[in-house]
């Protein structure tokens, strides 16, 4: 199923409920599935991460509603998106979000495995996704359908979520992925099949505490050296109940004023 922002779009069922969330201080408007997998800071930071130029491509596996396109959007509005998703209500919400927020975009509801079939032989500048976050294996199973499928995936698929997404860049492309950090060893194992000079960029909570994430980047083709870059510091102090609180002024930037984050700098 393809989507070219037409207002024609048809609507969701009206038992679904949604909320429509602001993300880059109020420049997107975003519509989620109230009760299923909910996006937060994850898609924004890998979209601030992206070296962006006007004319570009661009490719999310596994896009959901579409909030890393379209705040990668947001900073470079001549970018052309296509969109992976496989779970059909969620890819119409991505379709509606695209108009919502006046982009055009190409959404096909597809297993990620079937993309030939949606895109052919075409490569991109730059490849995204936001993998399944916990390893099925090990966690605790989601009871909602949806979230099961945003959020558990073995290793197994993780290297083939790779390896696909690999296969569509450009020479010189880059691809770029958030995970949580104790997958580092198989993400490095799998991309340096192929890609070079990558960035390995950790995200802590606070300072002087281990991250828990990561965004990893690669260019298809090139000889450079992996470099481990200085951690994300998201949150400058904890309140007294112990809950996150206080976004240090780079996070602040990132997640409100839509900043975009200089791998080659941070």
């Amino acid at each position: 199923m393809i989507f070219l922002g037409s207002k024609s779009a048809k609507p969701m069922t009206k038992s679904i409920k949604m909320s429509q969330d602001k993300f880059l201080g109020g420049k997107l408007a975003i519509r989620q599935i109230q009760g299923g997998y909910r996006a937060g800071t994850d898609p924004v930071l890998l979209a601030a991460s992206l070296s962006l130029k006007p004319g570009q491509t661009l490719l999310d596996m596994g896009c959901g509603v579409g909030t890393a396109f379209l705040c990668a959007l947001a900073r470079e509005k001549s970018l052309r998106v296509t969109g992976i998703e496989i779970q059909k209500e969620i890819s119409e919400l991505a379709k509606r979000n695209s108009i919502d927020n006046n982009f055009e975009t190409e959404i096909y509801n597809l297993d990620i495995r079937d993309i030939k079939i949606a895109v052919g032989q075409k490569q991109f500048d730059h490849v995204i996704f936001n993998p399944p976050f916990f390893d099925i294996n090990q966690g605790t199973i989601s009871k909602t359908t949806d979230r099961l499928i945003s959020k558990f995936a073995s290793k197994s698929d993780l290297e083939v979520w790779l390896r696909l997404g690999m296969k569509r860049l450009k020479p010189g492309g880059e691809i770029s992925l958030i995970m949580k950090a104790s997958s580092l060893g198989a993400i490095l194992s799998t991309m340096e099949e192929k890609v070079g000079s990558i960035k390995i960029l950790p995200i802590s909570s606070f300072k002087n505490v281990p991250c828990s994430r990561i965004i990893v980047t690669g260019k298809l083709g090139a000889k450079g050296d992996t470099s481990l870059l200085t951690p994300l510091i998201m949150h400058t102090k904890k309140n007294f109940e112990g809950k996150k609180s206080n976004f240090t002024k780079l996070a602040e930037g990132i997640l409100y004023e839509g900043d975009s984050i200089d791998l080659g700098t941070i």
